[in-house]
């Protein structure tokens, strides 16, 4: 009895699992925080959950269920994920065409999205429009997307370039990013919390000039 109730408890959650994967309602977000508030942590505790869902009913998790990327590498490293041009091929000189390996990819995360250029941003869109052979209007191949950082960093570093919402025109990030949420309590200075408020004023500061 307690075999049978365990069945079909399992099955009901993969039924619910696969009415998620399937909703049409693709979630594109912008997660904010500083230095310290734990936008890391919750990149790879996002990962860690998926992984041991997948394992729960016995379906496979690969590095292309949820594809961790930074746009610099020191970042790549931290969340223990890939570069967004080596995992994306956003350097390939090859054209970007549908992939087996992308075709059950749930979630994509882009860390550091402070760094990134509006060029690659657009060109981000494109690639994953191709890798999941999704239609020529679909938002970056209708895959779920966070991008994570804090616009209150440093500038990108390619020459003429700007922070991504400095171009109101760009509608791949006005009108397409559908869901923001900010981490605000600092960790990192928990135990300085006066020395973390001076250097956040300052970052604060540093962007409004």
């Amino acid at each position: 009895m307690l075999f049978r109730s365990a069945q079909s408890k399992r099955h009901h959650h993969l039924q619910q699992l696969e009415q998620i994967l399937n909703n049409k309602n693709q979630f594109v977000c912008f997660l904010l925080g500083a230095g310290g508030t734990g936008k890391s942590q919750t990149i790879n505790s996002v990962r860690h959950y998926c992984k041991l869902l997948c394992n729960e009913f016995g379906v496979e998790f690969t590095k292309r269920t949820i594809v961790i990327t930074a746009v610099t590498g020191s970042a790549a490293v931290t969340i223990h994920g890939e570069t967004m041009h080596s995992a994306c091929g956003l350097c390939s000189e090859k054209r970007a065409t549908a992939d087996d390996d992308w075709k059950n990819t749930v979630m994509v995360v882009v860390d550091e999205i402070l760094f990134i250029t509006r060029n690659d941003f657009e060109k981000l869109n494109d690639v994953l429009n191709k890798k999941s052979d999704s239609k020529a209007r679909s938002v970056f191949g209708n895959i779920q997307i966070v991008f994570a950082g804090d616009f209150c960093q440093l500038k990108p570093p390619q020459v003429g370039s700007y922070p991504l919402f400095v171009y109101k025109d760009c509608d791949l990030w006005y009108h397409k990013v559908n869901t923001f949420l900010e981490l605000k309590t600092n960790h990192r200075f928990s135990h300085d919390r006066e020395w973390g408020k001076l250097l956040q004023r300052r970052s604060e500061e540093h962007t409004s000039e």
